[in-house]
């Protein structure tokens, strides 16, 4: 090591001493002569254990949140032969623009806010530019935190319950033939 990186190692372990790892914690700093670890410095009243237990790392939870589990999750959701051909019209899509979801609340599976539980249709925007952290389309259908009068609530739009989607940017529109529709249907 070069005498600058001595120098700098010096100052991290002054200024970040190391506990319990076995070295000599009250070693001389070479530059000031001081002793280096368990002086005026340490905080009063806290002992050498919980020294050991302090963490200056702040964690934050990066990532995909978990989404909110709910009584629809449990609920087996049917089957959309159809699944495979809105999948990838709606991968076209999305990847264009916003794209308009319309779709039955009323179908086993379909998470939504409770008030749009009895309405017959429900009509969402998705969209790569709302940077939602949680937004994903599969096989299983739609997914993603969407904004209801200014708070957030988890959406889950399985492909059965989706009967239209409709391309802000040029105008297309795609009606499929309804299936697995609510309970009067």
């Amino acid at each position: 090591m070069s005498e600058r990186d001595d120098e700098l190692a010096g100052k991290v372990r002054q200024l970040f001493p190391v506990r319990g790892s076995g070295g000599d914690e009250r070693a001389e700093d070479e530059e000031t002569g001081e002793q280096g670890g368990a002086s005026e410095k340490e905080p009063a009243g806290l002992e050498e254990e919980s020294l050991e237990e302090v963490d200056n790392v702040v964690r934050l939870p990066f990532g995909r949140p978990e989404p909110v589990t709910s009584v629809a999750e449990s609920v087996e959701v049917p089957v959309d032969p159809q699944a495979g051909a809105k999948l990838a019209l709606f991968t076209r899509l999305i990847d264009e623009g916003m794209v308009m979801v319309i779709l039955d609340p009323r179908v086993e599976g379909v998470q939504v806010p409770p008030q749009f539980y009895g309405q017959p249709e429900l009509r969402l925007n998705f969209s790569h530019d709302f940077h939602l952290v949680d937004f994903d389309y599969d096989v299983q259908g739609v997914r993603g935190s969407l904004s209801f009068q200014g708070k957030r609530f988890f959406c889950n739009i399985p492909w059965v319950a989706i009967h239209m989607l409709y391309a802000h940017e040029s105008g297309e529109g795609y009606v499929f033939e309804p299936r697995g529709m609510g309970p009067e249907h």
